[in-house]
């Protein structure tokens, strides 16, 4: 089961085309570390994508009439309660971590 808020979905998505795109342009000789080069391009699309669809920018102040506080109401767009920035950054480590044991290995792990 697969939990995300707003558009976080989009984390999921733009990680596996990134992947599958990195792979096949890669080719035979370079399809190893291609992969690991596709989840770092999308890890930086999700980036950029997570700051602006989260900016605090956009978050309201409203003022509840019972207690007169004020409460902050901004959406998230996260996937597993992480937000698509921290995503970012996991997907950047597993693409380096992807091309470091594809190359010690010398060949495709699916």
């Amino acid at each position: 089961m697969v939990v995300w808020t707003g558009a976080g979905v989009l984390v999921l998505l733009i990680g596996i085309v990134s992947w599958v795109i990195g792979t096949a342009v890669g080719g035979d000789q370079y399809g190893i570390v291609g992969g690991g080069f596709g989840l770092m391009v999308g890890a930086a699309g999700i980036w950029f994508l997570g700051k602006r669809l989260n900016d605090p920018a956009k978050a309201r102040i409203l003022v509840d009439p019972q207690t007169g506080e004020p409460v902050l109401l901004q959406r998230t767009h996260t996937l597993f309660w992480v937000r698509m920035e921290i995503w970012a950054v996991i997907l950047a480590l597993g693409g380096i971590a992807y091309i470091i044991f594809s190359m010690v290995s010398g060949e495709r792990h699916f």
